[in-house]
């Protein structure tokens, strides 16, 4: 179907044809077709840079799918993250859905107590935190019972917390795919009258916003997106992460 084509079918209730029915289905297909081009380019706080191809990234996703295996973590259950723009937590974004488990950025803006208030109403079980962070996700998990592990994304590892992606770690994805109507993501609305509210989207939604985005922009493989928005919410990681790889 050419671009004119799909832009009208958005105007009209016809059904999206989606080349892929999941995340991972969209990883792994980009992987094979396109294993040697650059997928992620990353900038430090000194202004290093950092580039992985797709079968780069793919590797660490495997490493992240093993590591959140290995403490339980299931196609379906929610994992939390206190974290900003940055390639682990865009790893660990992916690992967790690929494995069909549902993903809670935590707005690390928000003040402790809402930040308590998601983690409880989204019974996240596993709390990944890169290392400025890792602190105070040790010190909120004390106080959610259902957290069961900190995982520690980044830095030199605090006592109680997971090591995240290490050496000796074999990437592993389960044989248990994830499907298109799986929760995928948890966003919170920023709750000005009340408290937060979720809103989820399922893994078909977030397949079917970056086609809609790749389509009605006319983005190409060769072309590059830059990031610029906080990716805890779904322009920076819809828009900037996931319709690239679409």
């Amino acid at each position: 179907m050419d671009t004119l084509a799909q832009a009208r079918q958005f105007r009209s209730n016809a059904p999206l044809e989606l080349r892929f029915p999941t995340l991972r289905a969209m990883l792994e297909a980009q992987v094979k077709t396109r294993p040697d081009s650059l997928y992620l380019i990353s900038y430090d706080q000194v202004g290093t840079r950092t580039c992985q191809t797709y079968s780069e990234f793919f590797e660490r996703v495997g490493q992240g799918a093993a590591r959140l295996t290995s403490l339980g973590v299931k196609r379906g259950d929610r994992v939390a993250t206190f974290a900003a723009n940055h390639a682990e937590t865009v790893v660990a974004y992916f690992a967790t859905l690929s494995l069909g488990a549902c993903l809670v950025p935590v707005n690390m803006t928000e003040d402790a107590e809402r930040r308590k208030f998601i983690l409880e109403n989204s019974e996240a079980r596993v709390l990944l935190a890169l290392g400025d962070f890792t602190q105070a996700a040790l010190s909120m998990a004390t106080e959610i019972e259902q957290i069961s592990h900190v995982v520690q994304l980044t830095g030199a590892l605090l006592p109680g917390a997971t090591a995240w992606v290490t050496p000796e770690l074999p990437p592993m994805l389960p044989d248990t795919l994830p499907e298109a109507e799986d929760e995928a993501l948890i966003v919170y609305t920023s709750g000005t009258t009340g408290a937060p509210k979720g809103v989820v989207l399922t893994q078909a939604n977030l397949v079917a916003d970056a086609h809609t985005l790749a389509v009605w922009n006319q983005i190409e493989p060769s072309q590059r997106m830059m990031c610029v928005l906080p990716i805890h919410h779904v322009n920076g990681l819809v828009v900037t992460l996931i319709t690239p790889m679409y």
